[in-house]
């Protein structure tokens, strides 16, 4: 048996998100410790799930996610900024895809990318496109 963990917590906005089996949506993360991760929300596609909410596109959350053998699987999700204006409204959403895409382009798997993630989230919190980025 290794010493390797088997749960960690994290905090991440959702970049990308798909439909994965009947019920199960898969996610693609970023995250300030982690960089860029692949992780499965079990059941989140099911009316009843808490979840669901949670893993939504752009969404600002808190996760606790247990390590799996091919993608890591959230057990828990809270969400801590819903970035609802970004729902709300074309231009904005169309700017957050574009840092979503960046992001995504840009960043390895797993590669910790912690200067580059407060800049990525200001994008979503309020994109401007004269806004610049300062560490």
């Amino acid at each position: 048996m290794s010493h390797r963990e088997r749960l960690y917590q994290t905090e991440a906005i959702v970049l990308r998100r798909s439909d994965f089996g009947e019920a199960d949506r898969l996610l693609t993360v970023f995250t300030p410790e982690r960089g860029k991760l692949r992780l499965i929300a079990k059941g989140a596609r099911k009316p009843s799930s808490r979840k669901s909410g949670h893993v939504e596109l752009f969404s600002y959350s808190r996760y606790l996610v247990a390590v799996g053998h091919d993608l890591d699987i959230v057990t828990q999700a809270e969400t801590i900024e819903p970035f609802l204006p970004l729902h709300e409204d074309l231009l904005r959403a169309t700017y957050a895809y574009y840092v979503a895409e960046l992001t995504d382009a840009f960043t390895l798997n797993r590669t910790r990318t912690s200067p580059f993630f407060p800049c990525s989230k200001r994008g979503w919190a309020g994109w401007q496109p004269r806004a610049t980025c300062r560490s």
